[in-house]
């Protein structure tokens, strides 16, 4: 496995873990993310689109970062459309500058 797919993997796993903690504090009425806001950075696609619609459906306003300007719209259209409030920037979080 390289270096890449050990990262990917990580991710995902810390992703899961993530919802499954909120999910979790959710059922037990200890965390309402109605109105707060959550940055989902490679929110555009993939686990962070996915986590993103969780979040909306939970009713948080989100902010997404992605490199891909057309894939952040297209997040932002299909966010916006189940209600919630989006704010995009086209970034690479790997990049220090």
């Amino acid at each position: 496995m390289n270096q890449f797919s050990r990262l990917r993997s990580g991710w995902a796993l810390a992703g899961a873990v993530a919802m499954g903690g909120i999910a979790w504090a959710r059922s037990r009425g200890r965390l309402s993310l109605r109105g707060r806001c959550v940055l989902v950075t490679g929110g555009s696609r993939g686990l962070g689109l996915v986590i993103a619609r969780e979040l909306a459906r939970r009713g948080a306003r989100i902010a997404l970062c992605a490199r891909d300007a057309a894939e952040l719209e297209a997040a932002r259209a299909e966010l916006e459309s189940l209600g919630a409030e989006v704010f995009v920037k086209t970034c690479d979080v790997g990049d220090p500058a």
